[in-house]
């Protein structure tokens, strides 16, 4: 059959960018002795020569379904080779969106309980050069320094949703990067106290009283998160963003601060 995509085009447009969005799979994610299935959202995408008129977008779902093995979190890269290989493409990348799913018992009464977190690891490749982009955006509770000096009695909380972003460079960027799970704790260490999906009457007390004696502005945990991220071994960089929805006020409060990574000596 004609082979639209495969025409020539003669307006001198790169794009560099095309291909699919939304594609709902799933990945597997663990170790050998710990793997599960996540469904993910799925972006796929090449680079389009300006002499090109399209790109064959059924290949990138086969990308997908033909490599389903292949299709972990620990070989994303490897998938992005393959990506390149079959659509004939010089630059391309891969976006996986998926929800982290963690236990998050309650602090006192140990009740069990899972945390959802949102997550997207997208990897991209030019030539032979090849970055991984990861994104986990966490909830957790921080109280008001200020309300607490000038009052009292009580404080104001807010819900602080903190963005960390991480940028690394290399084939052995993935390995360099730190469990998933241990940057949500970093964010919930950061923060006033986590958020539990479960309490009863002594996890309340626990979580009030720990918010109380940690008190920490937006700019602090901006902060802290920066110092801890700043020293993951590079080539990179790193992004934070954190939102304080404020309980007292009609508007909200928000960081952001981003850098580089540490580079080995």
């Amino acid at each position: 059959m004609i082979d639209i995509q495969a025409e020539e085009d003669g307006r001198g447009i790169v794009l560099p960018e095309v291909g699919i969005s939304g594609l709902r799979h799933y990945v597997l994610a663990g170790d050998a002795t710990n793997q599960r299935h996540l469904v993910a959202t799925l972006d796929l995408a090449v680079a389009l020569p300006a002499e090109r008129r399209g790109t064959h977008m059924s290949r990138l779902v086969e990308i997908a379904l033909e490599h389903e093995d292949d299709l972990t979190l620990a070989k994303l890269p490897v998938v992005a080779k393959r990506l390149l290989a079959h659509l004939d493409a010089d630059a391309g990348s891969l976006k996986v969106a998926f929800p982290l799913v963690s236990q998050q018992p309650s602090p006192v009464t140990r009740r069990r309980a899972t945390n959802v977190h949102d997550v997207a690891m997208t990897v991209r490749q030019e030539g032979d050069d090849i970055s991984l982009d990861v994104q986990v955006e966490v909830v957790a509770t921080s109280l008001c320094p200020c309300s607490k000096a000038i009052s009292d009695y009580g404080a104001h909380n807010q819900r602080s949703r903190v963005r960390i972003g991480l940028t690394v460079s290399g084939g052995d960027g993935l390995a360099r990067l730190p469990a998933l799970d241990g940057l949500v704790q970093w964010v919930e260490e950061a923060c006033s106290c986590p958020v539990y999906p479960l309490l009863k009457r002594p996890d309340e007390q626990y979580v009030t009283e720990k918010a109380y004696e940690n008190p920490v502005f937006v700019e602090d945990i901006a902060r802290t998160l920066a110092i801890r991220l700043q020293r993951l071994e590079g080539p990179g960089e790193y992004q934070i963003h954190v939102v304080n929805e404020e309980s007292i006020h009609r508007h909200d409060a928000y960081a952001r601060v981003g850098g580089a990574l540490c580079m080995p000596t």
